[in-house]
């Protein structure tokens, strides 16, 4: 099992990370990312936790006030319980790095939290005034649908001052994509309490700048996994400081594997239980002060870099040194040497004297695997040829290495990836090829492939084979338009050959999305009237395997969306797709509501495409519609406008039957509007009268016009239909016994031809009802 630390190239040699960024906090990133202010509340120590609340970051703005940005759409104020920053679910948030501003969150009130609980492994980068954190303290845990990061960015972002105001615990969590925690800002307790930090799987707390009182970390078991960081590399290269409890000088003690990284930086005293101190990393050597005494135990190690030539600690070596004792207790140590930009090994000189270990009293004890006088090897990761050694001594204020012999550093090799073919589709097969130049000798070892920072499954050790006049390694793949592919290649030689490792350079070949073929079929093909029929669209990729088609389909008939009088279900016009192993398939149930005779109609499917794959639309399916019987069609003269003629009206008591025939020419279609209506006369609220006429021997009322009936009908040109109009209960009324009832029978005609005016005609009959 590798010892090796640090953060060098992509390949890491141990889960002690360094967390690098950008920006005005010094933090040296690989992709950029946000840095803001950190949190901002205030909390006594007891106080009642009122409500919850949950993030969404459904506005374009990130601040706390936003109520839409809360869930329920309720912001936070004065005192609350416990804050929860989760994963979120779009496809902004859940890219690599988030492209959507739904995970930047900034406190812009005043706001007093008990506790806050984030989801480390999703990119967030919380902001805004500063908090006053309860007793409830911090919990931050990736969910298993976070997307993998990369070059070590720090997952979740603290940048403004955390006032602790009670004894707390943190929990912080990472997991196969390595969640980091960066708090960047200010982190002060007044009441120095307590406060334990407990590291769950290979994950990183790093701080800038935290003064507290005493803190207990814990691991998890594993030496390999959480590792608390004091300092960091800027993005100019230049070390910044950190600090641990410098000021005040509370303990930190360090319990079931949990490892401290420095960078450069100083602490409070150390307490080193089966843990790991970690000093520097490859490309930087680091100088970690400790504001009193260091103890280790004998489960310890503590791993330095010697980065070159020279004698100047924190630049040529790395270097632990104490303001107290510093007592080794039988821990082990483990060197590392330098390497450059390229992942080469630095040449040592012979005759450097390193003090890799300095105390202002006196160093205790000694390093169970380097006695007084005893020679070790300095490793370089990756590196072949021979490696550089040093005798250890303890002059008694520390512990020195000299360097004995050099070493031969391995040749250099380049790493060049391709891919074949260059522009791709979702899903498309593509060959990668990373080609090997060799330096002295012909290459072996193996080449893993990368994209976005993680492994492709299957080609994570391919080996290196002669192709042509070359030597290369290749690996099939397959992307989607989604998440356009960023790929890179390292080439790792096997254990004792000349040669060096290499990474190439970063390769994004363009992917487009892919075509699609949509179909649909019918459960039925002759269909009647109100007759559920049951449409089926299936959606294929052109390049299957792999990502399948997402979305909606719209389904049509003869043109018409649903609910226009062709189909009828609300459903058809955005079924949702579900995806098989090749294809996806959408479905709606249907009935045709109106239409005279049989006639065919044609359902068409239009899927509209998702982020993978384009857009398509069915062929047309003909169905057979059975429709109403027509009526007996009247002779109409060829061509002209069409128009309606009303036929003789007649009144029940219920009901008035009219005939209404179209008379347009062959494709016309014409619209009539029938509505029937009376005149009332009333006095003193009692009708008088209900006739179109009006009586002078009667009393002064009041006249008004009351529909009593209506309806809408089409018909096809040459087609007649007698038409039942349903009194309403005015109707009804007006045609009760005592009156002899005028009833006013109107017609409106509009036809598709007629572009120039609309035709009404007016009929008048008399409907009698008869004394009981």
């Amino acid at each position: 099992m590798s010892r090796f630390f640090g953060s060098g190239s992509r390949r890491e040699r141990s889960p002690v990370r360094s967390i690098s960024g950008g920006g005005s906090a010094g933090w040296r990133c690989g992709v950029a990312v946000a840095l803001v202010a950190g949190l901002g509340c205030v909390e006594q120590a007891g106080a009642a936790v009122p409500a919850d609340f949950t993030w969404s970051g459904a506005s374009s703005l990130p601040g706390w006030s936003t109520a839409a940005n809360w869930a329920g759409g309720a912001a936070p104020s004065g005192t609350v319980g416990n804050l929860a920053f989760p994963a979120l679910a779009s496809q902004g948030c859940m890219s690599s790095p988030a492209a959507g501003a739904c995970y930047e969150s900034s406190n812009d009130s005043s706001v007093t939290a008990n506790s806050i609980t984030v989801d480390d492994g999703a990119g967030y980068a919380i902001a805004g005034n500063p908090i006053q954190l309860g007793s409830g303290g911090i919990t931050a845990a990736p969910a298993a649908a976070d997307p993998p990061r990369t070059n070590r960015l720090p997952t979740l972002t603290l940048t403004a001052p955390l006032n602790l105001r009670a004894p707390q615990s943190w929990s912080i969590t990472g997991g196969p994509n390595e969640p980091q925690l960066l708090v960047a800002g200010a982190v002060t307790d007044p009441g120095a309490d307590p406060l334990t930090i407990s590291l769950d799987q290979p994950v990183t707390l790093a701080f800038a700048n935290a003064d507290l009182g005493p803190v207990t970390v814990a691991g998890d078991g594993n030496p390999q996994d959480g590792t608390i960081q004091v300092g960091s590399v800027g993005a100019d290269g230049t070390l910044s400081g950190g600090a641990l409890n410098a000021a005040g000088g509370a303990p930190v003690s360090f319990t079931r594997g949990a490892g401290l990284f420095g960078l450069k930086g100083t602490t409070g005293p150390v307490s080193m239980a089966a843990g790991i101190v970690q000093v520097g990393e490859s490309d930087q050597a680091g100088a970690l002060a400790v504001a009193g005494g260091v103890s280790l135990d004998a489960q310890s190690e503590l791993f330095a870099y010697i980065n070159g030539p020279g004698t100047t600690p924190g630049a040529d070596y790395s270097q632990l040194s104490a303001t107290a004792t510093i007592d080794l207790a039988g821990a082990r140590l483990l060197l590392g040497e330098g390497e450059n930009a390229a992942g080469v090994c630095r040449q040592l000189h012979v005759g450097d004297v390193d003090r890799l270990v300095s105390a202002s009293s006196t160093v205790t004890g000694r390093f169970a695997n380097a006695p007084d006088g005893a020679t070790l090897s300095v490793s370089c990761f990756g590196s072949t040829g021979t490696q550089p050694t040093v005798m250890i001594a303890y002059p008694g204020d520390g512990v020195t290495a000299t360097v004995l012999t050099a070493g031969t550093p391995p040749a250099p090799t380049t790493t060049t990836l391709t891919a074949s073919p260059s522009a791709l589709v979702t899903n498309q097969p593509v060959v990668l090829t990373a080609t090997v130049t060799p330096g002295s000798a012909n290459p072996d070892g193996t080449v893993e492939f990368f994209d976005h920072g993680g492994s492709i499954s299957g080609c994570e050790a391919v080996p290196v084979a002669v192709s042509g006049s070359s030597f290369a390694a290749t690996c099939p793949a397959s992307f989607v338009a989604a998440l356009p592919p960023s790929l890179s290649a390292t080439y790792r030689p096997q254990a004792g050959s000349s040669l060096a490792g290499s990474d190439s350079a970063t390769l994004a070949p363009a992917v487009a999305r892919a075509p699609t073929t949509t179909t649909v079929a019918a459960s039925l093909s002759t269909v009647g009237l109100g007759q559920p029929v049951l449409y089926t669209a299936t959606v294929t990729p052109g390049q299957p395997d792999g990502a399948n088609p997402s979305g909606s389909i719209v389904f049509l008939a003869d043109g018409q969306p649903p609910g226009q009088g062709a189909a009828g279900s609300p459903g058809c016009s955005g079924a949702p797709l579900f995806g098989a192993q090749t294809t996806a398939s959408a479905s709606c149930r249907a009935v045709f509501t109106d239409g005279i005779g049989t006639r065919s109609a044609a359902i068409t499917a239009t899927y509209g495409g998702d982020a993978n794959f384009a857009p398509s639309t069915s062929p047309p399916l003909a169905v057979s519609v059975v429709g109403r019987p027509a009526s007996p069609a009247k002779t109409t003269p060829p061509g002209g406008a069409g128009r309606a003629i009303i036929g003789r009206a007649r009144a029940t008591a219920t009901t008035a039957d009219v005939v209404v025939t179209c008379r347009g020419g062959k494709g016309q279609r014409c619209t009539v509007a029938l509505k029937l209506s009376t005149r009332e006369r009333t006095v003193a609220g009692r009708i008088v009268s209900a006739t179109a006429m009006a009586t002078a021997t009667k009393a002064r009322g009041t006249e008004r016009t009351v529909t009593v009936g209506a309806r809408t009908i089409t018909l096809a040109a040459g087609l007649g239909e007698t038409v039942h109009v349903k009194l309403n209960a005015a109707g009804l009324r007006a045609l009760s016994r005592l009156h002899r009832l005028p009833v006013t029978l109107s017609a409106s005609q509009w036809t598709s031809r007629d572009a120039g005016r609309s035709m009404v005609r007016r009929f008048t009959f008399n409907a009698l009802a008869r004394r009981a």
